[in-house]
């Protein structure tokens, strides 16, 4: 008979970790700095491969290299925002897409307060969610207010203003 034992772990990773493995309301109890509290150099190095890898960055991903590292994560978001998005047929998976993107143009724009950031926001107030183009009102700084960013929450405005009596109707 093997007697399991449990010894308490210094790993300050194993939180971080776990996070990751949370499912349903677990997971909504949030993401903050204090997953990086009291780590060592070399700890903070490996939370930054975990949370980096894979093909896209999820939002967690994304708020976790933001909190570990701004400079560093808004170096590797204004690589990411440069190419494409990419395509999806799943309404679900285009969504995050674009609401990942968002969350990273903000965290640049956050580090980097350039005019060129707010012009890639607006690409987004004629998305085809409600809820991103919510988001990228959300996402426009109080002030400045660039033109770019008044004249696409214009058009915003116009074309939900045009989509009300279309949704009394049905």
């Amino acid at each position: 008979m093997k007697l399991a034992l449990n010894f308490p772990s210094n790993n300050k990773l194993d939180r971080l970790y776990a996070f990751f493995k949370k499912y349903g309301a677990e997971r909504l109890h949030g993401f903050d700095a204090s997953y990086f509290d009291g780590m060592s150099a070399a700890e903070r190095d490996e939370a930054w491969r975990f949370l980096s890898r894979g093909p896209s960055l999820s939002t967690e991903a994304i708020l976790g290299l933001y909190l570990l590292d701004q400079i560093r994560a808004v170096e590797l978001f204004i690589r990411e925002s440069d190419a494409p998005i990419a395509s999806s047929p799943y309404t679900t998976v285009r969504q995050s897409l674009q609401s990942d993107r968002l969350l990273m143009l903000r965290c640049i724009y956050n580090v980097d307060p350039d005019e060129k950031y707010i012009v890639a926001m607006t690409e987004f107030s004629n998305s085809e969610f409600d809820e991103i183009r919510g988001e990228f009102a959300d996402s426009l700084p109080a002030s400045p207010a660039t033109h770019s960013a008044v004249d696409a929450l214009k058009r915003m405005i116009f074309t939900e203003a045009e989509k009300i009596p279309c949704l009394l109707q049905s």
